[in-house]
C-alpha cells in the first residue's frame, strides 16, 4: 500500500479489492467455524470445554479483524475516490492527532458534494 502510487494507475484501488475479498472469505469461513463450534463440531478427540474459552476469543478477535479490514478497504477506496486527497488526508490525520476513530468516520471531501459529517467522538 505504502507504495501503491508509484506503480500503475489503479494498482491502490486493486490491492483495495483483493484485501476487501479476502477480508471477505475469511469473515465467511470464520461465520461458518462459529456455526460448527455450536453444533459441536471441533477437533476430533478434545471437548471444547477443554479450550471454550480460547477458541471464544480467538475466534472473536478474528471475526471483528476481518471486519474492520473489510470496512477499512472500503473506507480506503473512497479516500481514492474523493475530489481532493490532501483536505481528505488532512481530516484523516486530525481525527488520528485528536484520538478518534478513522476509518468509515472521518470527514472526507466527497466527489460532486460536500465533506461528509464530522467524525464522532470516541
Amino acid at each position: 500500500m505504502l507504495f501503491a502510487d508509484q506503480g500503475a494507475p489503479g494498482a491502490n484501488q486493486a490491492v483495495l479489492g483483493e484485501v476487501a475479498e479476502w477480508a471477505h472469505r475469511s469473515r465467511a469461513s470464520a461465520r461458518e467455524r462459529a456455526r460448527g463450534y455450536l453444533t459441536g463440531d471441533y477437533i476430533a478427540g478434545l471437548e471444547m470445554r477443554q479450550r471454550a474459552v480460547i477458541v471464544a476469543q480467538t475466534v472473536g478477535f478474528l471475526a471483528d479483524f476481518y471486519d474492520l479490514v473489510e470496512r477499512w478497504a472500503a473506507w480506503s477506496g473512497d479516500l481514492i475516490d474523493g475530489d481532493d486527497g490532501v483536505a481528505a488526508a488532512r481530516a484523516v490525520f486530525d481525527q488520528v492527532a485528536r484520538g478518534r476513530r478513522v476509518v468509515g468516520r472521518a470527514s472526507l471531501p466527497r466527489r460532486g458534494g460536500p465533506p461528509a459529517g464530522p467524525a464522532a467522538p470516541e
